[in-house]
């Protein structure tokens, strides 16, 4: 991924598979994923690689002295995060284990 990539959901993808599957969930928005994954980042790593997760930048000065990528601690977090889900979802799923790269 480029920097400053984004990818977003849609709402109305969210809408649709709720109805799909006849969900209720009362004042559910989008960012109410997103605060909920942030807040679980914070128990994962440290809090500037939770921001840089949500695709914010480092703040101030530090984002101009600071050029390091952060890309193999954000990959352990999102792999902690992702047992995490798998866990929740169905708890006898083997733990993840990503592809060596390079």
């Amino acid at each position: 991924m480029s920097e400053g990539f984004h990818m977003s959901i849609s709402s109305n993808l969210v809408k649709f598979m709720l109805k799909a599957y006849n969900e209720q969930v009362p004042h559910f928005t989008i960012h109410d994923l997103r605060r909920t994954a942030r807040t679980n980042f914070s128990e994962l790593t440290e809090p500037h690689i939770a921001e840089m997760m949500l695709g914010h930048k480092l703040p101030g000065v530090w984002s101009v002295y600071d050029k390091y990528t952060y890309i193999e601690e954000m990959r352990e977090a999102y792999s902690k995060w992702w047992a995490r889900l798998m866990s929740i979802i169905e708890p006898d799923v083997l733990e993840f284990t990503p592809r060596q790269t390079g």
